[in-house]
């Protein structure tokens, strides 16, 4: 909690807006703790809220140019409503908090990330203070994929450098949940712009899903509230709303090597209308922090196993194992994507961006499939339902936004 309550002071500075705030304070924080890493300063409570302090200046020195959210409605319907959503969250944190999904003793192979990857990473920084940069180059890339960019590990590091002590159970649930209700706080401001606020409260009831999602401890979690938020701010299409998408995005593509293939999808997304067009020079920013990490990725020798070995013998191989690995596997909410895909095929109204963003990231995923060098049925029943959360989101509120506009006429 102390975690949230810091990224939150961090982010209020520059946006004047609590959920934007969350997720703008988790990107200061973390980059506050890369870059006493990269000034080779021991992470203490201390140092870490000096560089926060002084990451976060300038916006107390200049207008930030966002405005604060209006006041919330008061309605008794309105506020049952939310009332249910957060009864959907606390049922969540309570999920999150038991004790077999962090006891190693009481290790679940559905947890196997958290220990071997995320967990691994964020505890090993925290014990030496930093991120060994040597010691990642050496572990083996199904242990704990050193190739993936370190914006989670960073995340998680943030409540033990404030304490001193490693509890990931408390630390890491606050702050996963935190980042899911900023989502759903945006997901209620858009869908509030177009329609009546009880639909738009009800709506965001039903997307509930998409953001608080059950693999806590995850990159899942992070990856998919500023990506999320990234694609939904840059479909509002407003100056500010661009200025923080590029914030967004560039941590979405930080979270794991999916968000960069969501910063491409939402690429070619905008790059098939005129408006989006004109938005994708504003994007630049992303793409110098994908480079810069590929770039130090690549120098750093960090090995990664997706395009190693001869590609082209195993894409015949794999893509005939294709019916037998994909026949039992679900799709992440398959009730959501149900109704919000019939709602799609039945209204005028087309989400074009964010399905556009939903369909190019999945295209990457069966590529990814297609020339893994993992057995493919065991690569798909193991991560299919992960990966499509990260896109659920988008078909989710496609689906709302054209039943509130069947519900309109």
């Amino acid at each position: 909690m102390i975690a949230v309550l810091v990224i939150v002071a961090a982010g209020w500075a520059y946006t004047r807006r609590l959920p934007e705030g969350v997720l703008v304070g988790g990107v200061l924080a973390a980059a506050a703790l890369l870059v006493l890493d990269l000034l080779r300063i021991p992470w203490s409570a201390v140092s870490f809220l000096i560089a926060l302090i002084t990451l976060s200046v300038p916006a107390a020195l200049c207008k930030t140019g966002f405005s604060p959210s209006g006041r919330a409605e008061a309605r008794p319907t309105l506020l049952a409503i939310h009332a249910c959503t957060a009864a959907v969250v606390a049922l969540h944190v309570a999920y999150a908090l038991r004790a077999d999904l962090w006891d190693w003793s009481d290790w679940l192979i559905s947890r196997r990330d958290f220990f071997f990857i995320w967990g691994y990473k964020a505890r090993l920084f925290f014990n030496e203070h930093g991120i060994p940069w040597n010691f990642l180059r050496s572990l083996p890339n199904d242990f704990t994929h050193p190739d993936y960019p370190l914006f989670v590990p960073l995340l998680f590091d943030i409540q033990p450098v404030l304490t001193g002590h490693w509890e990931p159970a408390t630390g890491i649930v606050a702050l996963d949940t935190a980042l899911a209700v900023a989502l759903l706080a945006i997901v209620y401001r858009m869908l509030r712009d177009d329609f009546d606020p009880l639909f738009a409260a009800a709506a965001t009831l039903a997307l509930s899903g998409s953001a608080l999602l059950p693999w806590v401890g995850f990159a899942e979690g992070p990856l998919v509230a500023y990506g999320g938020a990234a694609a939904l701010l840059i479909r509002r299409g407003r100056p500010e709303s661009i200025a923080l998408a590029t914030v967004f995005l560039s941590a979405a593509a930080m979270a794991k090597n999916e968000g960069i293939a969501l910063a491409v999808a939402i690429v070619v997304a905008l790059a098939t209308s005129a408006e989006g067009r004109k938005i994708l020079p504003r994007l630049w920013p992303v793409a110098v922090v994908i480079g810069i990490w590929l770039v130090a990725r690549s120098a750093l020798h960090l090995p990664t196993d997706l395009f190693t070995g001869a590609i082209g013998e195993r894409i015949a191989r794999n893509l005939a194992g294709f019916p037998r690995a994909f026949a039992n596997v679900p799709t992440y909410q398959p009730f959501v994507w149900i109704v919000s895909l019939i709602a799609i095929l039945f209204s005028a109204r087309r989400e074009r961006f964010l399905l556009t963003v939903a369909g190019v990231q999945v295209f990457f995923y069966l590529a990814a499939y297609a020339i893994t060098p993992h057995d493919v049925a065991g690569h798909v029943n193991g991560s299919w339902p992960r990966l499509t959360s990260h896109v659920t989101i988008f078909v989710a509120f496609a689906g709302a936004t054209s039943i509130g506009s069947m519900l309109k006429r």
